[in-house]
């Protein structure tokens, strides 16, 4: 059942004839939100909000059933876009389209709403009536159709309760993901300051360019600084002494360099994130692959392309990853308490 306001339940059982069009907002990872109209075929604003019919494409959506039932079922719908070439995400060069093939879309929230009107309206001073909730969910698959056509699949909330149980499986590995309630850390203590790139990165590969250790310099924590293609993130914020320590490199040693301690970050980033904080990726986060001492400059290569080009002065904060395994939880993390796998557990094939 669907609520609506009293006006608009009265407007509806008084008219046969009305105008209605569909205000689509698609909320994306980055925090952009997209507001495109299905059902007219000129803008609408509503509630200070512009619905664009054809600055971001055509939109038009599929049948929504509702059903009601003992058993919980989630409910889906198909919203199709005709995207030209031409169109560009917003505030950037790059055609819309290709970020829907690079997973821009991907687990987006998406509200539709529909909105009606006297014919022949709409007024131009404005809808009072409200509009009617149709459906709130989760972008779950996304299916090109061709150069200009995606067909994506809303699927509506109730889906997130369609968990497998028992919850999780015996298995050796951690089930916990770094940083979630189970795992218990927080990612706040783990996270570096601003780091720019430096030249030569692409979507793929990203050079940074950490600064160097300076003397008698105050470092706050989370500082990241690059000692010969080494990172080293401050832990302990201080002034560093007047000459350099022994820096160890080993992963997560800990350098005493005045009242700083710095840990070493060496091959801590795979597996974990970066997060741009500027440039046209600024809100998106991307997954590291690889990280590697090029030529004493870091390069964190990505699990897949950005989006959006970067640029020399982008900056990114970087994340480490966790590989799952009691070594790391304990000597990395100091986390062992909360070590969710269990790696004594026998295989099927030798337990008695």
């Amino acid at each position: 059942m669907k609520n609506i306001s009293p006006a608009l339940q009265s407007f509806l059982l008084d008219n046969s004839e009305f105008g209605r069009a569909d205000l689509i907002a698609i909320d994306l990872p980055n925090g952009t939100t997209l507001n495109v109209l299905s059902g007219n075929n000129t803008d609408i604003t509503y509630l200070g909000t512009t619905y664009y019919c054809s600055r971001l494409g055509a939109w038009q959506r599929g049948a929504f059933k509702n059903s009601a039932s003992f058993q919980i079922t989630a409910g889906s719908m198909q919203l199709t876009a005709y995207i030209p070439e031409s169109v560009s995400y917003p505030g950037t060069t790059t055609p819309l389209m290709q970020t829907v093939n690079a997973g821009m879309f991907n687990a987006a929230k998406v509200t539709i709403q529909t909105l009606y009107w006297p014919v022949p309206g709409p007024p131009s001073g404005g809808f009072s009536m409200g509009t009617m909730m149709l459906n709130v969910g989760q972008i779950g698959d996304v299916k090109p159709a061709g150069r200009s056509k995606v067909i994506f699949e809303i699927y509506d909330l109730t889906y997130l309760l369609n968990r497998p149980f028992p919850p999780f499986q015996i298995q050796s590995s951690c089930r916990h993901t770094l940083f979630d309630e189970g795992c218990t850390l927080l990612v706040s203590n783990f996270i570096s300051t601003n780091v720019p790139l430096d030249t030569a990165s692409t979507t793929l590969y990203l050079n940074l360019n950490a600064a160097a250790r300076a003397n008698s310099t105050v470092y706050a924590s989370g500082a990241i600084i690059n000692v010969s293609g080494v990172l080293y993130r401050c832990t302990t914020a201080g002034t560093s002494a007047g000459s350099a320590p022994t820096f160890n490199a080993d992963r997560a040693a800990l350098t005493t360099d005045g009242s700083v301690v710095w840990t070493s970050m060496n091959n801590a980033y795979p597996l974990g994130y970066v997060m741009f904080t500027s440039g046209q990726n600024s809100g998106l986060k991307a997954s590291v692959k690889v990280q590697v001492n090029n030529s004493g400059v870091v390069q964190l290569q990505l699990i897949k392309p950005l989006p959006f080009p970067v640029s020399v002065g982008d900056n990114v904060q970087l994340v480490p990853g966790c590989d799952k395994t009691i070594p790391t939880c304990q000597n990395v993390y100091n986390n062992l308490i909360h070590f969710g796998g269990m790696p004594f557990v026998p295989n099927p094939e030798i337990a008695q």
